[in-house]
């Protein structure tokens, strides 16, 4: 799947993220599969060094996950396992066993990354050829997705009475699930700690931690869940979607302008995306149910107007931290329109 217009080509990250949305819109199940199995092909010759494409990205084989969980139409998770078993444990094995890039698994049950001369998340932008926002050591947002991995591979092992390998992982998820905690719940502010490598421990506030309040699994509780959202709400959410940092840090850049290396030290210090919203839109949701519409309604409105700007029918790649939120990157960007449509869906979902 493309991932943008007009230069973008095919990441697997964004296929990932949009196929089950854009797919849903045009009601075509059969093409959803497709993506299914094309990206299954593509994370084994990741897993077996077959291909460099996507081999820095330490969470990408995650995504894989999650994307099961959305299956809908003729797609259900049962018939999924069936199919891509073998895959899901490769993922987790490769992981467990630091066979899958520059990350490995902590003695503690996190993932452990770091590469000085290469970004390893989806914030990867780079100047002077090196990461803007390196993010090494564990990432919250990947030990979000590893902890959803092994929760939903444990479900699914259960439903085919699979007891050894739910034996196998039930003590690994319960350890990333304490572990979590213990190393990412910043307990004086009440948020999730960016990233943690060693002693450092990156207070950053960036939206990478409201997937924990999103994913069908999560280590938090209920009420750290809100917290996070609460902090969201109050530093990160704007008319487009989320800042990829708080206006009140001092790395923040409210305007993406300039050369393409001076862009670059915008676009994940400040600029907004749209695609992140529909994560928030789903914490929101599972935490106010019916009581939360009208908040998620009024985002959803604001997108509307967009449609008309830069280029009709469709949302940019990315937009300004700073009012008026001029449109910036790309014309049109897939995961983008993808979040767009799961919040309408979310709506439709708790009214």
């Amino acid at each position: 799947m493309v991932a943008g217009y007009h230069w973008y080509k095919k990441r697997l990250r964004d296929t990932l993220i949009s196929a089950p949305l854009l797919t849903e819109a045009l009601d075509d199940a059969a093409l959803f599969n497709k993506v299914l199995a094309s990206a299954a092909k593509e994370i084994k010759d990741i897993l077996h060094e077959k291909t460099s494409s996507t081999i820095k990205e330490v969470d990408t084989p995650l995504w894989f996950f999650w994307t099961l969980q959305q299956c809908w139409g003729t797609s259900c998770l049962k018939d999924c396992w069936k199919q891509y078993k073998d895959v899901l444990i490769s993922i987790i094995e490769a992981y467990k066993s630091n066979r899958y890039s520059n990350v490995g698994m902590h003695s503690n049950g996190l993932l452990y990354a770091h590469d000085e001369q290469q970004p390893l998340t989806w914030m990867n932008g780079v100047c002077d050829g090196k990461p803007v926002t390196p993010r090494n050591g564990m990432c919250v947002e990947v030990n979000a997705l590893w902890y959803n991995a092994l929760c939903l591979t444990i479900e699914l092992a259960n439903t085919s009475n699979d007891h050894h390998l739910v034996a196998e992982l039930e003590p690994l998820a319960q350890q990333i699930k304490e572990s979590f905690i213990a190393t990412f719940w910043y307990d004086e502010e009440k948020y999730l700690y960016d990233y943690v490598d060693g002693k450092t421990k990156d207070m950053s506030i960036r939206p990478n931690q409201v997937f924990t309040t999103a994913f069908e699994y999560s280590p938090l509780s209920n009420e750290q869940k809100k917290h996070v959202i609460d902090i969201t709400k109050s530093q990160l959410i704007t008319p487009k979607g989320l800042r990829t940092l708080s206006p009140q840090d001092p790395k923040y850049k409210g305007i993406t302008d300039g050369f393409a290396n001076i862009r670059e030290l915008g676009i994940h210090q400040g600029a907004v995306w749209p695609w992140l919203a529909s994560f928030y839109a789903e914490g929101y949701l599972k935490l106010h149910k019916e009581g939360g519409v009208s908040h998620i309604k009024r985002l959803a409105d604001n997108f509307e107007d967009e449609m008309v700007n830069h280029c009709v029918g469709t949302l940019s790649e990315y937009y300004d931290g700073n009012p008026p939120h001029m449109g910036k990157g790309a014309i049109s960007m897939a995961w983008n329109v993808a979040g767009v449509l799961k919040i309408l869906k979310l709506i439709e979902k708790y009214s």
